[in-house]
This record gives structure tokens, sequence and C-alpha cells, in this order.
């Protein structure tokens, strides 16, 4: 086994500087928020006909809505304890609330501002009762759908080339962004539990964003998390939301119950004979630290003639991955969106890809979309996973 870490740390200057700053981002994306919530009262009131007084109070809930939506949040990562439950639920599922009324706002008004405007809205009197029920339609039914589609966790399978593996097979499991914590929990490990002990994986992978919160405040699931790496050695890598929540404690949490993190250095399983190079997740870091890692200096390091897995939480330098011939690259954090048509964003934002395989001459990079979920309970246009990754021997590198 050999590790190299390179790299560095870097802080805020100042104590008082981070104040500043996160006191201005708050108010930035409480501005922003309560500015979705106005527009949404706003196109409510016109759709309805409300009198003035009834606009008013609409407007005055919209704003109370947003603003416990955004403390709620708060509260909820600093305190995320079984009491705020009812807190941390209700505001996460506004969350998503407030995107697909905002989204059922903008396509009522499309419809309904012209036909007040040309008058059709008055002649045709079908017509406000149709756009009332798309506005209602469009907000429960991704809400509804979503809540439910959420909590169905999906195993996905796949057979995967890795070069220079020796001629066995090796099966292995891939889980990535649990995000484990008061809405993701004990019913969600038990269930992955199961699935591990029924396919009786040779080895397992985390893919970072175990945690959702600090592992003090979820000790209960320690214990179900401890059982992970007694069927099979376990390796992880850390991901954005370690460092939010603490990047020592979720450290410490996973070495504890025997889970190998791989943080800028190389890693061979004695078992599989697979390398491994895991880093640290860029993402995550700034402000709360900035570790740099050279993946060439670590590949330089390991055995050629023999397979490489780079673990990497978000889905990024693939190109190098396929330059330097390492066989395959796992990746979580994109949730592939997690709630439409957030999507197309990620689609655009990673371009070597935000889900799924993709191949590029005999390297792999495979993408899970998660686990668990972050923000909203829930999942539209995605679904919840482990994969179950069967890797088979692949052209020896000469």
């Amino acid at each position: 086994m050999s590790q190299n870490t390179t790299g560095g740390s870097a802080r805020f200057e100042s104590t008082p500087t981070k104040i500043i700053f996160f006191v201005v981002i708050f108010f930035i994306i409480t501005a922003i928020y309560v500015g979705f919530h106005l527009f949404i009262a706003w196109i409510f009131t016109i759709t309805f006909s409300l009198s003035s007084n009834h606009s008013n109070g609409v407007y005055i809930i919209s704003v109370v809505v947003g603003l416990f939506t955004i403390i709620g949040q708060i509260i909820s990562h600093f305190y995320h304890k079984r009491p705020i439950l009812p807190i941390t639920l209700i505001s996460s599922i506004l969350i998503g609330v407030t995107l697909y009324a905002f989204l059922s706002s903008i396509a009522v008004a499309i419809i309904m501002i012209p036909s007040k405007i040309t008058g059709v809205w008055e002649d045709w009197t079908f017509l406000p009762t149709v756009v009332r029920g798309t506005y209602f339609g469009g907000i429960l039914i991704p809400v509804l759908a979503g809540l439910v589609n959420a909590r169905l966790l999906r195993v996905k399978k796949l057979e995967i080339p890795l070069p220079n593996l020796r001629n066995k097979p090796v099966k292995s499991a891939f889980i990535s962004d649990l995000h484990l914590g008061l809405l993701v929990g004990r019913r969600r490990l038990e269930r992955i539990l199961t699935i591990l002990k029924s396919e009786k994986p040779d080895i397992i992978f985390i893919g970072g964003d175990l945690f959702d919160t600090n592992p003090k405040n979820i000790k209960h699931l320690t214990e179900i998390l401890a059982i992970i790496p007694r069927i099979a050695p376990t390796y992880a890598v850390t991901g954005n939301h370690e460092f939010i929540n603490g990047i020592d404690d979720c450290v410490n949490c996973m070495e504890k119950v025997g889970i190998t993190v791989i943080r800028n250095k190389t890693v061979t399983d004695k078992n599989t004979e697979i390398q491994m190079i895991g880093v640290d997740d860029s993402s995550g870091q700034s402000p709360y630290t900035q570790t740099e890692y050279s993946l060439e200096k670590l590949f330089s390091d390991l055995n050629p003639v023999k397979p490489i897995i780079f673990l990497n939480h978000s889905p990024l330098d693939f190109r190098k991955v396929t330059e330097m011939g390492i066989g395959l690259e796992l990746s979580g954090h994109t949730h592939g969106g997690q709630l439409w048509p957030f999507g197309y964003i990620t689609k655009l934002i990673y371009k070597d890809g935000d889900r799924g395989l993709i191949t590029r001459r005999k390297s792999h990079l495979y993408v899970s979309l998660g686990g668990g979920t972050w923000g909203p309970p829930m999942r539209l246009g995605t679904v919840p996973e482990i994969s179950i990754l069967n890797l088979i021997p692949g052209k020896k590198k000469k």
C-alpha cells in the first residue's frame, strides 16, 4: 500500500471576514428566494382574481413561508437533531413546493396574461377553470410524485471492463451521496445493507457526501454504518458535504467504523489487487479549506500493469483519466439534477457526463445518481440508486 499526499490548506484570513461573507450570502439568497415567493403570490392573486385585502394576505403569507423555509434550513444545519425533525421536513419539502409553484406560475402567466389583455379570459368562460386547475396540478403532481419516487431505492447493475484486472471478475458496490441525517437515515441504510448482503460484493466504494450533518448528530446510525465494511473492504472519498459538516469529524467517523478514507493518496486492495487513487472533493473545500492534488503525481506511484480506479466525488478530470490510461473513474455529486429541470443544468456544467456510464477509448467514467437526497426529499426525473458494478478483465496495458 502506498500513500502520497499533496497540497495544503488555506482559510479565510479572519473570523470577521467569514461572518461578513456568510451574512452577505444569507441576505442575497433570502432576497432571491423571497422574490420567487412574491412572484408566485402575484400570479396567484391574478389567477384567482382576489380582492385587494385578500391579495395583501397572500403576499404576507408568501413572505412568511419563504422566511420560514430559509430559517428552518439554517436551524436544521446547526441543530440537526430529532426534536426539530418537523421543521427540517416541512422546510425541506417547501423548497420543492416553491420550485414547482414558480414553474407553474410561469406557465400560467404565459397563458393568462395575454388572454386577459385580449379579452379571451372573459370570453372563454372555461379558460379560468382550466388555468386554475393547471396551476394546482403543476404543483401537486410533481411534488407528490417526487416524494414517493425518492423513497424507492433502485439497484443498478452494470458490467464494466477494467484493464489489467486479473482473469476473475470483481463484483463491486458503489454508494454515493447518501446524505445521512434526519431525512435519510435508518431505513435507507438498512435497505442498503440488505442489498449488499444479497449481492455479496468483493469490494465496496463510497463516493462522498455520506453525511448531511455532523456525524455527532447521528450516532444512532453509526452501528449500522459499521456493518458495511464487515461485508467487504470499503473505501471512501470525501464529498463537499463532508467539508460543510466538519471534515475531521466525518473522516474520523468513517475510519472508526472500518471504512478506509482515501485523501489525496493511493491505496491498493490486497484481495482484488485493485489500485485506487482517492482525492478530496474540490467543489466543497473553499471557503472551508483548500486542498490541491496532482493526479499525475499520484498516478506515477502506481503500477501501470495493474488495475487502477480513480475515486473522485465530482465527475471531473476524466480527460486526464483517459490520457493517462486509468481504467475507471467513479463519481457522484450531481444527483443527475435530482429534480427536473435541474438535470439540464448539471449536463451543461459537467461536460464529461453527469450520470451513468461514459466511455472514452479504454477508460470509463461512472457517475452515480446517488442513494439519497439533498434539500427537498424528492426526486423527479431521476431515481435514488445503489450501483452493483461487475468489473470484468479488459485489455492489458503493454
